[in-house]
């Protein structure tokens, strides 16, 4: 009875309480001029009529959609910047982080360098793969807070070990401004040491000229004869070869090795301009084997570009990283069977890439296969010990499955092996309803190798920069090279066989034995030995030599100090230091190449090295000074050396030569 009773009661409470809750839901909503938040003239603020809608709406049942996150009107408005890109699920927003980068670059040119800094940040986070930021990050830091500079440059070291195209970039212009660095260094080396002995060359054309014109007529033809292999439209380096070629036989051995040097890297320029061909074939959209996949991971999806790859695919069936293209687009495209399709094509090409199976989990997980899930994250476990994206997969499967104890070891593992990228995406999973998976691209030891196994169907040529250099153009220079070499060695031994150059002993002028006069154990010139015949005593010759020759080494010297604070090296290659004067000449070109610009021998991709900082130009500057300061210091250095020897041989022969009294 009691049990009635009750059953009875509580079935009238409920109909009243439910009577209730209709009269308050058919209530009108409060007007405007009721709303205490509204202003004076009773207009209700857009915030407030947003939440007043809100309220009704979801008093009545309907879901409350979020207002709709569009692109920031302020260009510095970072967080705005990535709220959207976290709204719109993009990787990277490659536009908006050059536009804040250039805002933090006009922020320090007006000396608001926290607001360039912060700037400089959000570009970072904007676009986790350029390079430009960071760099200006460590240009700024380095002068100011050396650590945190250091702290900058470890973050790109840290990027460039992951990310292919930052490697691909730093070697592609590391190789180009050594190339070039050492290029034009040889060549200038080369063309000081034609200008060192052209006194021979011109004084043996002179002499042979002679024979059919004038003195002074030979003498110019022979600077016309000597300046001719220059002006037939060969470069630099291809004369210059020719040139040394005929010195052979009065050349040092270290002269000689520069001679060796520029010939064999005129010969080995196809070698160079093929290795920078295979370099530009990660930029070459239309080449194999990459076909402009190496920018799909941060390309957002389009129906447009995941059916121009599987178009590609589809002609290529061979190519993986054109499959695996296909399934990372139709994979963030949420287009499960195409991605899973294409991930098996490009799994039974490359049977030991972790990545892929990882990728297959990540959709199983997704679909809601935890069991197929925890079988492929296994695999890529078991193919990439040391990768930690496929432990934190397993370790968030895990979780939603309640296995705590299982997924707190796979997630302290993967934390253990990759700290960042633990803690990005626990960021990101914190910012979402959902939890974030990890999933990366391929590494940069997969695509290194199909680099230099590849070979493109129509050569690109060498960089740019070198294109309008005649040295440059491949075969023909090496067989322009080996010609005149051999021509010129012939010539050079025939001319040494028939007229020898010689030095005078006393001023080094150049002689023959056609105008060389020899006294005791001496080869004079015409001028030294016309001192030494019309002097009184010889004595008195051995005065006037030694004056001719302190006035010929002053003004030599003069000349030399001059070349030498203009042209870096050229002290040291006057006084028989070549390797010294080549390194200095190699510095000041690479220091030169870094200062001109574009350091770039390949169209990069904008993401990695666009309107980036270039925090090399002080150190650059400062390396050019210290080789300018270097080349001068030594030069004078050696030069008054010299003059102490020139000193301790005019004191060191005979008894001391009394004064002539002067004439009454």
């Amino acid at each position: 009875m009691e049990s009635n009773v009750s059953r009875s009661g509580r079935t009238r409470f409920g109909a009243v309480l439910g009577l209730c809750l209709g009269v308050a839901v058919s209530l009108p909503a409060p007007t405007a001029s009721a709303n205490p938040a509204s202003g004076p003239t009773g207009v209700t603020s857009p915030a407030t009529a947003h939440a007043a809608t809100a309220s009704a709406t979801a008093g009545r049942g309907v879901p409350v959609m979020p207002p709709a996150i569009t692109p920031p009107s302020d260009p510095a408005d970072v967080q705005g910047w990535l709220a959207w890109k976290q709204a719109e699920d993009l990787p990277a927003l490659p536009h908006a982080a050059m536009l804040v980068h250039r805002l933090g670059n006009e922020a320090r040119q007006r000396g608001d360098f926290a607001t360039a800094v912060r700037l400089w940040r959000g570009a970072e986070e904007l676009d986790p793969q350029a390079l430009a930021p960071r760099l200006a990050l460590a240009g700024h830091f380095l002068g100011r807070d050396p650590a945190q500079g250091l702290i900058e440059i470890g973050r790109i070291v840290g990027m460039s070990r992951t990310q292919f195209r930052v490697q691909h970039f730093f070697l592609s212009s590391t190789l180009y401004l050594a190339f070039s660095a050492m290029a034009l260094a040889t060549m200038g080396i080369a063309l000081l040491l034609c200008w060192r002995h052209r006194h021979r060359l011109i004084h043996v054309y002179s002499e042979l000229l002679r024979r059919r014109l004038p003195g002074r007529r030979s003498a110019t033809w022979a600077w016309v004869v000597l300046l001719l292999p220059f002006a037939f439209g060969l470069g630099v380096a291809v004369p210059a070869v020719f040139t040394l070629a005929l010195l052979w036989n009065y050349l040092r051995k270290n002269e000689r090795a520069v001679f060796l040097v520029l010939a064999g890297m005129m010969v080995a320029s196809p070698m160079a301009a093929g290795m920078f061909d295979d370099l530009s074939l990660p930029v070459r959209d239309n080449a194999p084997p990459f076909y402009s996949t190496t920018r799909v991971d941060q390309e957002p999806f389009t129906p447009e570009r995941l059916e121009e790859l599987a178009a590609l695919s589809r002609v290529h069936p061979d190519n993986a990283f054109l499959a695996y293209a296909e399934g990372w687009m139709a994979q963030k495209g949420k287009r499960w069977d195409e991605a899973v399709a294409a991930y098996e094509r490009a799994q039974s090409l490359w049977p030991r890439q972790a990545r892929i199976p990882n990728n297959l989990g990540n959709i199983e997980t997704l679909r809601g296969n935890g069991d197929a899930a925890e079988a492929h994250y296994k695999k890529a476990i078991e193919l990439s010990p040391r990768w930690a994206a496929p432990r934190y997969n397993l370790g968030q499967l895990y979780t939603a499955r309640f296995r705590y104890a299982e997924a707190s070891e796979e997630i302290a593992q993967a934390t253990a092996l990759d700290f960042d990228l633990v803690r990005s995406l626990q960021a990101r999973s914190s910012a979402t309803s959902a939890p974030a998976l990890a999933e990366e691209w391929l590494e940069p030891s997969v695509q290194w190798p199909a680099v230099f196994e590849s070979t493109a169907d129509v050569p690109s040529g060498p960089p740019p920069a070198w294109r309008p250099w005649f040295e440059s153009r491949g075969l023909p220079v090496a067989v322009w090279t080996l010609a005149f070499a051999a021509l010129g060695l012939v010539l050079g031994f025939l001319l040494h066989h028939q007229l020898p150059a010689r030095i005078c002993g006393n001023c080094g002028a150049t002689v023959c034995r056609r105008c060389a006069t020899r006294r005791r154990d001496q080869v004079l010139c015409v001028e030294c030995s016309g001192l030494v015949a019309n002097a009184t005593t010889p004595e008195f010759g051995r005065l006037l030599l030694f004056k001719r020759r302190r006035e010929t080494r002053k003004r030599q010297g003069m000349i030399r100090l001059i070349v030498a604070a203009l042209v870096p090296g050229y002290g040291a290659v006057s006084f028989d230091r070549v390797v010294l004067g080549w390194i200095l000449a190699c510095t000041a070109s690479l220091c030169a190449l870094l200062l001109a610009g574009d350091t770039t021998p390949l169209p990069c991709d904008p993401r990695v090295f666009v309107d980036a900082s270039r925090p090399w130009t002080g150190p650059a500057l400062a390396g050019l000074g210290v080789v300018y300061f270097a080349s001068l210091l030594g030069t004078i250095a050696w030069q008054g050396k010299a003059r102490e020897s020139e000193v301790g041989l005019e004191t060191s022969t005979g008894k001391p030569v009394p004064r002539l009294k002067r004439a009454a």
